[in-house]
């Protein structure tokens, strides 16, 4: 696992990690070029609903949908 701290304008406003396993990374944009780098060629990851468009414009694709459950 490699951990990653994104800035804007010097502060951090984004952290990613970067879970690389059996040839598929688990990724933000960030990780996903270092994974390239490590010669991966398929990434996937989870995205909130408000953070999708991101990832579309970014090149990702909806494959599936994962439900989360918290303890009430």
């Amino acid at each position: 696992m490699r951990l990653f701290v994104e800035y804007f304008e010097g502060e951090p406003a984004a952290t990613s990690e970067l879970f690389l396993g059996g040839g598929v990374a688990g990724v933000t944009w960030t990780a996903a070029n270092e994974a390239r780098r490590e010669g991966v060629t398929t990434a996937v990851l989870q995205a909130s609903e408000s953070g999708q468009g991101v990832y579309f414009r970014l090149g990702f694709r909806a494959c599936c949908q994962f439900c989360e459950y918290a303890p009430a």
